[in-house]
């Protein structure tokens, strides 16, 4: 409704507008690979067309006390998204500022200067003063195996697995290494912090060791 009160009501030119400068972008970044974050860009949009919705709905209604409802619902609904989301976004950061100060409380005596940890996000290895390896996907053990295989054998520095909150997102099938599971013995548990939301485990690899 909203898209269609901003752009089907005369303002075709501002449609045009819109895709010339919003394509190039899509095309740009998501032919890569998807994250929500990137249409991140797309909010301003989505906030007027949601207005301009609410607004033509509005002025549709035409009996007083109906418009004073639509309003307060309006208003009160904008105010439970509104606080909805702040909940969210503050526990998420939260639990990863926990998960972080887990990890480096709990790795403290251990020197990572000359090793690699491989994750999906780099905070790790900075925080363990360690080399970082981006694996954007988990694949599956076997996958992973060879991808540590191979990193050993290029750069000869002891490689770590770290598979925390962002790795349990991203790198669904790994669950096995979830704190609560049960690893491949080529990964030797090195730290582990079990509660959830900040759950998290750091493995070292064993190159000596087989693929399960």
């Amino acid at each position: 409704v909203g898209f269609y009160a901003l752009f089907m009501r005369g303002r075709r030119d501002f449609l045009a507008v819109i895709v010339l400068i919003f394509l190039p972008q899509i095309l740009l970044v998501n032919l890569k690979t998807f994250e929500h974050r990137f249409y991140v860009f797309l909010a301003p949009l989505i906030a007027v067309a949601i207005w301009e919705g609410l607004v033509w709905l509005y002025r549709l209604i035409e009996k007083a006390s109906l418009k004073k409802a639509a309003a307060a619902f309006a208003f009160g609904a904008s105010i439970f998204l509104g606080l909805t989301t702040l909940s969210k976004s503050y526990n998420y950061i939260n639990a990863k500022d926990q998960e972080i100060g887990s990890l480096v409380a709990k790795t403290e005596a251990t020197d990572f200067s000359s090793s690699i940890v491989v994750s999906r996000k780099p905070q790790t290895a900075y925080y363990l003063h360690a080399d970082h390896h981006l694996l954007i996907g988990g694949s599956d053990l076997p996958a992973l195996n060879e991808t540590l295989q191979s990193l050993h054998a290029q750069r000869d520095q002891d490689v770590f697995v770290y598979y925390g909150c962002m790795e349990r997102w991203k790198w669904d099938t790994l669950g096995l290494l979830a704190a609560d599971g049960e690893a491949p013995n080529w990964l030797a548990r090195v730290a582990c912090h079990d509660p959830l939301p900040s759950s998290w485990c750091l493995y070292k690899f064993s190159p000596q060791s087989e693929s399960d």
